[in-house]
């Protein structure tokens, strides 16, 4: 999927990762905090802070990608 389709997808609270991410990698829109987050591990809880940046650190090749995925 495209970076607009993300955009999209998270406004409705999804998981998104894209293909080349590791396990466990994946932004979402926390709707509680309204932020967007970028969960880094899949053997922690959500809400710690060791785990999850509230940056989106998007390099351009994360934009124009098209490798996208809902992280089912």
């Amino acid at each position: 999927m495209k970076f607009s389709e993300v955009v999209d997808a998270l406004m409705e609270y999804k998981h998104i990762s894209r293909s080349g991410w590791a396990d466990g990698k994946f932004l979402y829109l926390d709707k509680e905090q309204n932020w967007f987050a970028y969960h880094i591990k899949d053997d922690c809880e959500e809400d710690d802070y060791e785990c999850i940046t509230y940056r989106l650190n998007l390099s351009p090749e994360d934009i124009i990608a098209d490798d996208w995925n809902i992280v089912e």
